[in-house]
């Protein structure tokens, strides 16, 4: 699973693509080290899927932040202090617009 952050694309008069609109995709995923080891390997980080997805977890692995940081990088120079609209899916994980920590990101 994965998050992804996309805005609508910004035109000039004559067409041109000001800016694309992808900002990131971010994968759903923890790291673990592997559970066996012998005398040949070392146990190593093993990539896997996040299994329940939830507030906590978007909380948990900052997710909000990297996507925050993600906006700030790529957002287009010329639009800096106007007001930005994010818009989710309607799931029950996503955290509220009244929930502390997103507006202290948010700001």
């Amino acid at each position: 699973m994965f998050l992804v952050t996309i805005a609508r694309p910004r035109f000039d008069a004559q067409g041109n693509e000001l800016f694309h609109g992808k900002i990131g995709v971010f994968p759903l995923v923890i790291q673990e080290p592997t559970k066996r080891t012998s005398v040949n390997t070392i146990a190593t980080l093993e990539t896997k899927p996040i299994q329940l997805v939830g507030k906590k977890s978007y909380k948990e692995k900052k997710f909000l932040e990297k996507v925050y940081l993600a906006i700030k990088e790529k957002w287009p120079r010329e639009e800096i202090g106007h007001p930005i609209f994010i818009q989710q899916d309607n799931t029950r994980t996503h955290i509220d617009s009244e929930d502390k920590e997103f507006c202290q990101v948010a700001s």
